[in-house]
């Protein structure tokens, strides 16, 4: 109730002395209080009119538009804050991502460092600061700061996914799996996420030795995937790896009924039904390899 008042109150000096700019800026907030996004972006707009040099109305909108999905419209808001404020950790910390995602890794490692120094509990800065340093070689470095987000909130999934790409350059294929897995968990319902991720979780257990941990994720992904010629190719690698050709056939071939682009599947086809001296079956690859350009000499040498 007394919110409710002061809001009047508020409004009425506003009506009364439409120039009463702090009045609109404690309506802004207020209304953002109770989760009336767009009333709030209003009177911080107008709020603007009075205090042009405020950083603080800035970053407010700026984290309204945010929570409204307007990114690009964020982004001009941080920016200007920061031109305001250079010191604003809020300013720094999305500058220094939307230098990342131009790929100026030089210049996004300035602004994130310097953030994460004024705010050092931010997990957004610091997971950017780890993709910085992936970018830029530094795994060992990005990995401990990654697992320090974890400890704001174990369950992002988006840190969880660069944590596993950080392990596969120091090859450590079972940690890039764990953390992948859990991004895949975690990320389910992200798009981008679940795309990004693809076959890496069949592929990092096969690089540990895990093959039939590999089978299941590939068959798990498969049913998925935008390319499952792929999958089905790279699975028909993991039978060969556990030594059962026959599986491994069905997947090659499998690949390629798929994709005609999988030809290389039909080649390792033809070599092993030749190292079985099964010289009907190598024929029918051979025959479809000599239609191929970039097989048509090989095939050659091997019939």
């Amino acid at each position: 109730n007394n919110r409710a008042e002061v809001i009047k109150t508020l409004k009425k000096i506003v009506k009364d002395t439409p120039d009463e700019y702090m009045a609109y800026y404690y309506l802004g907030i207020m209304h953002n209080d109770e989760g009336q996004s767009n009333p709030a972006l209003k009177y911080f707009e107008f709020a603007l009119a009075g205090f042009p040099k405020s950083s603080d109305i800035h970053i407010r909108m700026a984290k309204i538009l945010d929570e409204k999905n307007k990114k690009d419209e964020a982004d001009e808001h941080y920016v200007k804050a920061l031109a305001i404020e250079k010191d604003n950790p809020y300013a720094l910390s999305r500058v220094g991502i939307m230098e990342l995602e131009k790929k100026n890794y030089e210049k996004a490692a300035e602004y994130l460092t310097k953030a994460k120094e004024l705010q050092p509990d931010n997990s957004a800065t610091l997971r950017a600061l780890g993709g910085v340093l992936i970018e830029q070689g530094n795994y060992t470095d990005a990995i401990k700061l990654l697992n320090q987000v974890l400890l704001f909130d174990a369950q992002d999934a988006n840190t969880h996914l660069l944590l596993g790409r950080a392990y596969e350059k120091v090859s450590n294929p079972e940690k890039a799996a764990e953390h992948i897995e859990l991004a895949r968990k975690y990320g389910k319902k992200d798009a981008a996420i679940v795309e990004a991720i693809g076959y890496d979780i069949a592929r990092n257990y096969t690089k540990s030795g895990k093959y039939e941990e590999a089978l299941a994720a590939y068959k798990k992904e498969i049913k998925k995937n935008d390319d499952p010629a792929l999958g089905y190719y790279e699975m028909g690698e993991v039978y060969e790896s556990l030594e059962d050709e026959n599986n491994a056939l069905k997947a090659y071939q499998k690949a390629y009924e798929l994709d005609k682009k999988q030809i290389r599947g039909i080649f390792r086809s033809a070599e092993i039904y030749q190292a079985r001296n099964d010289k009907v079956n190598a024929e029918k690859m051979l025959k479809i390899l000599k239609g191929k350009a970039d097989y048509k000499e090989q095939a050659a040498e091997m019939i």
